[in-house]
């Protein structure tokens, strides 16, 4: 592996983990559930139910 290719690798595990910690912080903070329940009522919304 050359000098470039480590610096790829590392600058793609590093924000994989940001991505991650990103990711449960979200979790933990309920946002998840925020997100489903407007994504369910935009959908039933376009189909006429809502």
């Amino acid at each position: 592996m050359g000098n470039r290719d480590q610096k790829t690798y590392s600058v793609t595990i590093l924000l994989f983990a940001v991505a991650a910690v990103m990711l449960l912080i979200g979790v933990t903070r309920g946002e998840a559930l925020i997100v489903f329940t407007k994504a369910c009522r935009i959908c039933l919304e376009c189909i006429g139910i809502g």
